[in-house]
């Protein structure tokens, strides 16, 4: 019997986050402040994860 081997293969990471406490930002400190924030969450999970990856945010209700 010949031992045959299964190349591995990359699967890309999925990561989908909520920011369930952005409102309470917006509402303290302003819109654009909220959104700088999520720009330096955003930038931070793209930083860990890799080119082929998938980072998405979930919207708050």
């Amino acid at each position: 019997m010949q031992n045959s081997q299964i190349a591995p293969i990359e699967l890309p990471a999925i990561s989908v986050r909520r920011f369930g406490r952005s409102k309470t930002v917006n509402d303290t400190y302003g819109q654009e402040e909220g959104d700088v924030l999520l720009i330096i969450i955003t930038d931070a999970m793209v930083a860990v994860y890799g080119p082929g990856d998938f980072v998405d945010r979930l919207g708050t209700r």
